[in-house]
């Protein structure tokens, strides 16, 4: 899959948070510290962390939609026709808000 499909499949599945859900939520806020909001699509994202002993640290974040292009991009290490997660791999744009 590609990034964009990721992302697309990702809007298209996962549910749009409801005041209800919303209440649940433990954490309220996305990775970048954005509020969660009635009406949003959370999404998920692998975003890697570093290297240690030659093993890849990775962190499960969620973000917004709108995030994209300005905070996060795709990261196109990942996307060498290897990929087995269907998750994003995502990285911070430098200098990103």
């Amino acid at each position: 899959m590609t990034f964009k499909e990721e992302i697309e499949l990702q809007l298209k599945d996962n549910k749009v948070l409801s005041y209800e859900i919303l209440s649940q939520l433990k954490d309220k806020n996305y990775f970048s510290g954005r509020n969660k909001e009635v009406g949003d699509t959370v999404l998920f994202g692998m975003l890697k962390e570093g290297e240690s002993n030659g093993e890849l640290s990775l962190r499960l974040i969620t973000f917004h939609e709108e995030e994209l292009g300005v905070v996060y991009e795709e990261d196109s290490f990942f996307y060498d026709g290897q990929k087995s997660s269907k998750l994003p791999a995502i990285k911070r744009i430098e200098n990103g808000n």
